[in-house]
């Protein structure tokens, strides 16, 4: 395993990944890089508003990076039927290939 780092928050990941794309959300206050779908999810503040950022295909330690990115395109494709009233609003959806 990887120590990976954004800001003053280390976790771990099977590779060194670059996540300064995250910044234009602010300052990250959590990690979560144990997951279940094999996601990672952060957290980041910017201005008194918090965002929850949830990344797919970054090589977790349980990651299957193709089952992941279908996991998130399956979520994503339900989103506003599902999610959008208890969350709130989707603000982007990113797509990075390596």
């Amino acid at each position: 395993m990887i120590t990976n780092k954004i800001d003053a928050i280390e976790f771990r990941l099977r590779e060194l990944h670059d996540f300064t794309w995250l910044k234009r959300y602010g300052t990250a206050f959590w990690v979560v890089d144990e997951t279940g779908s094999g996601c990672i999810c952060i957290g980041m503040e910017r201005e008194g508003k918090k965002y929850f950022c949830k990344i797919a295909g970054v090589n977790t330690i349980e990651a299957d990076v193709s089952n992941t990115v279908n996991f998130m395109s399956r979520f994503l494709s339900g989103w506003k039927e599902t999610v959008y009233l208890t969350i709130g609003t989707l603000i982007n959806i990113k797509k990075i290939l390596q």
